[in-house]
Formats: structure tokens, C-alpha cells, sequence
């Protein structure tokens, strides 16, 4: 390794460590994540890369990231759901057809076409993974749609 090449590497571990970090949705969470993070900068004295805490898979579960890089030669293990279940707290509809739909757990998904969800806050929905990164939304009254996350 060219002895130059370290800071990069630290400094792209922590870019990562915010981009992470900036995707969790609950408020107290994101402040945790970047406290950990802050907590590793100021503990590496030695200039050693940080190692930045994993976030919960419920957490990111949608989000569309770059795809994480495996660092020293370790493989990078990355654990997937494959569906969240949620309560809708709030919807918004869109003048051209689809929804958006803000959940509990924090994350905000919109509908990918126009099909009547017959939605209600209030009501519980099941996010699924799909074939080519897609995600399904299934509704109490056995709707399905396409959706995609926003936040």
C-alpha cells in the first residue's frame, strides 16, 4: 500500500460513514450515527482508517446508495430484508395519479403509477424487495403497486 494512499481511504470511509448516516430517517438515530462517527474521528490518533457503525438494515431498506466497497481485503457482508411492514401516517395524491405515502417508521415512499391503492392512515402496508431492485407495496385490501423510497 502507498503510504499517501491512507488519509483517501479514511477519507472516503467517513464520506460514506455521512452518507449513511444521512439516510436513517429517525431523527434520534441520525444524531446517534453521526455522534458514533465523531467519536471514532476523534479517537484515531494513529491515522487509522474509522470503522463506521453498519445502520439498521430496517433503516435503509429502499434507499438507493452506492454500493459499499470492501476495505483491506475484507469482504463487505451486508445483511438484507426483504420486506418492512408499516402504518401509514400520512398520504399525499398527486394531480397525474400514485400517492406518496409517509410511514411510522420514518421512511416516505411514492407510488410508481396510478393504481387505487385505497389507502387510509391508519392502515398497515408490507414493503417487498423485487426482481432489479424494485419494491412492491401490498395494502389491507390486497392492492399491490409499484413504489419507490424518498426518504
Amino acid at each position: 500500500m502507498l503510504v499517501g494512499s491512507q488519509p483517501v481511504r479514511a477519507a472516503d470511509e467517513v464520506s460514506s460513514g455521512v452518507l449513511v448516516c444521512s439516510g436513517l430517517g429517525v431523527d434520534s438515530e441520525r444524531l446517534a450515527c453521526y455522534d458514533r462517527l465523531a467519536d471514532r474521528l476523534h479517537a484515531d490518533k494513529d491515522h487509522s482508517p474509522p470503522a463506521v457503525a453498519a445502520a439498521p438494515a430496517k433503516e435503509v431498506f429502499g434507499l438507493r446508495a452506492a454500493p459499499e466497497r470492501p476495505t483491506a481485503g475484507k469482504p463487505v457482508e451486508r445483511s438484507e430484508l426483504e420486506s418492512v411492514s408499516a402504518r401509514v401516517t400520512s398520504l399525499r395524491e398527486h394531480p397525474h395519479g400514485g400517492v406518496t405515502v409517509e410511514l411510522d417508521n420514518g421512511q416516505s415512499w411514492q407510488q410508481l403509477g396510478n393504481t387505487d391503492l385505497q389507502l387510509d392512515v391508519g392502515d398497515t402496508v408490507q414493503i417487498s424487495r423485487g426482481a432489479l431492485g424494485s419494491f412492491s407495496m401490498s395494502t389491507p385490501h390486497k392492492r399491490v403497486a409499484k413504489v419507490t423510497r424518498i426518504r
